[in-house]
């Protein structure tokens, strides 16, 4: 809805004035940023959508250079001094270069000529600012500088030909002739451009919207409705993922068509650790390395600290640096423990339960005497997946309506109604979604898998599997890191205590050089390190 609103007000910008325009350009801008920002996950998969990132990006950019280039025309239009003109074409160049960029980089295919036209408009837009800034050097007598710019406008502009080659050429040719003119008066006191170059803010009517409309690419008058119709599909394909079995099992881990297979996933996943003891022996093993690393890092300061007074001592000042990076490796180890304990204390009862044998975890799910095949009947659970897609259908229906009211808008309908209009529906829309939603979760609350694992809901279910995968990634990161950091601890506190042997040698045999040396304090027994970083915790 938001993405449709940002392709009618580019639409809109078209067809107003230039002061108007150029704040429609800027909303237009503000939304697709707005959808870059707030859409779903589910809508950037492979082969969903091409409303990535990159071409999001690349919209709002577009938008914001076409209101910059809109300004530029209006400033030449009102006779606005060159400084300002060239200052706001510049912007306006660098914004259609990045909206290329971005077209260049972006995974999702564009149109072939999409990244060429917006070069070109980029040479336009820095032609006009190389034009303002040759009046200026004109104005202050810097005659070489206003050939040096004529030159680089003539040079920007013939690359633009392929717009319009027969009036672009003219243009050139007018330009040669400045170029030649200035050249002959430039040991007189002042040279003025003669009329018969063209300004190119005359060259911006060559009907450049028309030329350079990429917000939609092709035909303006039916754009948005094109757009309308990409994005049903992309609603289609997104309700028909919903509506599979697959949804149930959790649309980020797609593991099958059946509840149970994720059952089976969570318990083979805490096998591949051998079970809860190994796991938790696991845990043990991390703890007592971070113990070691603790205990390395306060021998470290201690050392260190004994030396104090060789602050300038490049040697001590590379070994306070290394130090330093000890404590950030240690600060992010202890706050990958921190994630490890949360999620053995959120899960803690299912953990056991998922990591005993089959048998054992459907007697504990159905409270049964005797075990029972884990699987479930194809029809109730097809049944479970419309009951979860019907309020998923009921939250969107809403959206489909203004989709469907957007198609049969009528062309001739002036745009200020049309905007109107689409925003009471907006309006509207969204006060239903709302609604909709909270019902939803309410229902969601209630419903719970059937008819074999009546005692676990789909939503925690799913939440489980999701923290024991976080769980694995954690541990398989910590034992792998911490036995690496600790070895490489104990080589830097070889380092640290021959360096304090070192100047302790040079004291004995220089008994006339003062080295301060300090003594440890007798209450101090241990380091505490503290951070504030955000990025490694507070240990």
């Amino acid at each position: 809805m938001v993405f449709c609103l940002a392709a009618l007000y580019s639409h809109y910008a078209t067809a107003v004035l230039e002061e108007e325009a150029i704040n429609t350009y800027k909303e237009a801008s503000d939304f697709f940023l707005y959808v870059r920002d707030n859409l779903p996950d589910i809508y950037r998969l492979d082969g969903m959508t091409d409303l990535g990132v990159e071409p999001l990006s690349a919209f709002s950019l577009i938008m914001q250079a076409q209101g910059e280039e809109l300004s530029a025309f209006k400033a030449s239009l009102d006779g606005v001094g060159p400084e300002q003109t060239e200052k706001i074409a510049k912007r306006a160049s660098s914004l259609y270069r990045q909206a290329a960029a971005f077209c260049e980089l972006s995974t999702q295919p564009f149109p072939e000529n999409w990244v060429s036209r917006l070069i070109i408009k980029a040479d336009l837009m820095e032609a006009q600012a190389e034009y303002n800034a040759a009046v200026i050097a004109g104005g202050t007598n810097n005659y070489s500088g206003q050939i040096l710019h004529l030159t680089q406008t003539y040079i920007l502009l013939y690359q633009c030909r392929s717009i319009d080659d027969e009036k672009v050429s003219a243009a050139c040719t007018k330009l040669i002739s400045a170029i030649e003119e200035a050249k002959k008066n430039q040991s007189r006191s002042r040279v003025t451009l003669p009329g018969s170059a063209t300004p190119l803010r005359k060259l911006s009517t060559i009907n450049i919207s028309a030329l350079f409309s990429c917000i939609p690419p092709i035909e303006r008058r039916n754009g948005v409705m094109d757009e309308v119709r990409r994005l049903r599909r992309a609603t289609d394909q997104c309700l028909s993922d919903l509506s599979s079995c697959g949804f149930l099992t959790g649309l980020p881990y797609i593991l099958g068509s059946e509840l149970a297979q994720s059952l089976r996933v969570l318990a083979q996943l805490l096998r591949d650790y051998g079970g809860s003891e190994k796991l938790y022996n696991f845990v043990g093993q991390i703890d007592e390395h971070i113990g070691e690393l603790q205990n390395l890092l306060n021998k470290m300061s201690v050392s260190l600290d004994l030396v104090r007074s060789r602050e300038l001592d490049p040697d001590y000042k590379q070994l306070l640096a290394e130090l330093t990076v000890n404590i950030k490796i240690f600060e992010r180890v202890t706050k990958l423990r921190t994630g490890i304990a949360s999620d053995l204390s959120e899960c803690g009862g299912a953990f056991f339960l998922f990591s005993r044998p089959d048998e054992e975890i459907i007697i504990g799910i159905q409270g049964l005497d005797c075990p029972q095949p884990l699987l479930n009947d194809d029809a109730e659970t097809r049944q479970l997946a419309d009951s979860i897609c019907a309020e998923i259908f009921r939250v969107l229906s809403k959206r489909r309506d203004l989709e469907q009211t957007l198609l049969k808008l009528n062309v001739q309908q002036s745009y200020e109604q049309t905007l109107s209009n689409l925003r009471l529906l907006a309006d509207e829309s969204i006060e239903s979604q709302a609604k909709q939603m909270s019902l939803m979760m309410e229902v969601n609350k209630s419903l719970t898998i059937q008819p074999a694992c009546t005692e676990v809901s789909l939503v925690k279910l799913v939440h489980h599997f999701g923290v024991f995968c976080r769980l694995s990634r954690y541990l398989n990161d910590a034992l792998v890191y911490l036995p690496e950091a600790v070895e490489k601890a104990q080589a830097f506190l070889g380092r640290v205590e021959e360096y304090v042997s070192s100047v302790r040698g040079q004291l004995a045999a220089s008994p006339e050089t003062e080295v301060e040396v300090e003594d440890v304090p007798e209450h101090v027994s241990h380091i505490v390190i503290e951070s504030d970083n955000e990025e490694y915790g507070e240990v």
